[in-house]
């Protein structure tokens, strides 16, 4: 995960595909963003997912609520 500015400044550092909408509320991407590299299955193609710096925050709560119950498994 890589923090910008700008989504502006996100999009002219893509080196892969981008999604342009955030990818947790499907709003346009805008103001501070930060940048998840995933490849999408089965195709094998890297691309940046966009976030809004707020529902970045709020999707890494979600993943360490849903994977700290399941700690020792």
């Amino acid at each position: 995960m890589t923090f910008y500015r700008t989504a502006q400044d996100a999009l002219e550092n893509a080196v892969f595909a981008t999604v342009e909408t955030c990818v947790c509320c499907g709003e346009p991407a805008s103001g501070p963003t930060v940048v998840y590299d995933m490849e999408l299955p089965p195709t094998g193609k890297l691309h940046h997912f966009l976030m809004h710096r707020d529902c970045a925050l709020t999707m890494a709560q979600r993943m360490i609520c849903d994977a700290f119950p399941n700690r020792a498994r």
